[in-house]
């Protein structure tokens, strides 16, 4: 893996961090939330492990179900008080 490879993967796990924190203080399951954006609850955990990088689409569905805002500045969520 070069440093390209391991940054991306530095990246993805901040934004599943991210996820993980604003699904966590909204009091929702990994399952409500995949239930909520139409896939599967292995999906939430593997974008919340930071196993898979999601579409910007995506990202937006996720911050409107979780009522919190994003930005794409480095990937870094600016979770607000839900």
């Amino acid at each position: 893996m070069d440093s390209t490879d391991r940054s991306a993967a530095t990246t993805d796990l901040q934004l599943g961090e991210a996820v993980w924190i604003a699904r966590d203080r909204s009091g929702m399951t990994q399952a409500k939330l995949a239930s909520r954006l139409h896939v599967s609850r292995s999906q939430v955990a593997n974008i919340e492990g930071g196993r898979f990088a999601p579409s910007i689409q995506t990202l937006e569905e996720i911050a409107r179900a979780l009522n919190v805002t994003f930005s794409t500045d480095g990937w870094t969520w600016r979770v607000g008080d839900a």
